[in-house]
C-alpha cells in the first residue's frame, strides 16, 4: 500500500506513463535492428540484448555470492547465530540483501515497462506470488549447494513460469479458463511445488531412519 503511493509519486500523480516518444534501449534496439537487419523481427534483437544482460548479471551475483560478504549473506538465513559470532552485524547484512532484492526487482520492472513502452502504477500487482512460484519451480527443477546452479535456477524457473502462463492463457480456453484464472494458476503451482518438496522430504527423511536402524 505505501510503495502504491510513492510508485504514484514517482510517476508524477499518473496511473500510466507512456514511454512512446522517450528513447530507451530497448527504442534503440528496435531502430538498429530495422536499419540493419530489416528481415529480422525486432524482439530476436531485444531477446539477445537481455540474454546478454541476464548471463553478465549472473556472472557479478556468481562473483558476489563467493566473497566473504556474499558466503555470509547466504549463511545468514541458515544460521543467524553463526554469523554473530563471526563478529558480523545481521542487520546489516540484512539491509544490503534487502538492496539487492529490490533493486533487482526494481530493474526488472524498467525492463518490463521499457518493452511495453508504458508504465503502469498497478502492473506490479501479485509480482510476489509470480516471483515465489517462479523460486519454488527453479528450486524443485534443479537442487543443488552450488551457488551457480542456485543463481541459474531462478532463471530456469522464471522461463518456466512464463511458460506455464502461456500456455494457460494460449490453450486455457479449451477448459474453459479465462484470464482472470491465472492467479489460481499460479497459486496451485506453488501448492504442488509445496506438496512435492513435503513428500520428498518425508522421503529422505524414512531413508534416514531406514539406514540408521539398519
Amino acid at each position: 500500500t505505501m510503495l502504491y503511493s510513492i510508485n504514484l509519486r514517482i510517476m508524477s500523480n499518473k496511473a500510466n506513463v507512456s514511454f512512446l516518444k522517450i528513447d530507451t534501449p530497448f527504442s534503440k534496439i528496435t531502430l538498429f535492428m530495422q536499419n540493419n537487419f530489416p528481415s529480422i523481427p525486432s524482439d530476436w534483437g531485444i531477446l539477445i540484448f537481455l540474454l546478454i544482460f541476464t548471463i553478465s548479471l549472473k556472472f557479478i551475483l556468481d562473483l558476489f555470492f563467493h566473497t566473504d560478504m556474499g558466503l555470509s549473506m547466504g549463511a545468514l538465513g541458515s544460521n543467524e547465530q553463526m554469523i554473530i559470532s563471526q563478529g558480523v552485524n545481521p542487520q546489516i547484512l540484512r539491509g544490503i540483501g534487502i538492496c539487492f532484492g529490490n533493486g533487482l526487482a526494481a530493474l526488472a520492472g524498467a525492463f518490463a515497462a521499457m518493452y511495453n513502452g508504458f508504465a503502469d502504477v498497478g502492473s506490479g500487482t501479485g509480482i510476489i506470488v509470480s516471483g515465489l512460484a517462479s523460486l519454488m519451480i527453479g528450486e524443485f527443477i534443479l537442487r543443488s549447494n552450488k551457488i551457480s546452479i542456485q543463481t541459474l535456477r531462478v532463471i530456469i524457473g522464471s522461463i518456466v513460469y512464463r511458460a506455464l502462463m502461456f500456455i494457460g492463457r494460449s490453450y486455457g480456453y479449451k477448459i474453459g479458463l479465462t484470464s482472470n484464472d491465472l492467479k489460481l494458476i499460479t497459486g496451485l503451482l506453488i501448492i504442488i511445488c509445496l506438496l512435492i518438496s513435503s513428500l520428498q522430504g518425508k522421503g529422505d527423511w524414512k531413508k534416514h531412519f531406514t539406514r540408521r536402524n539398519a
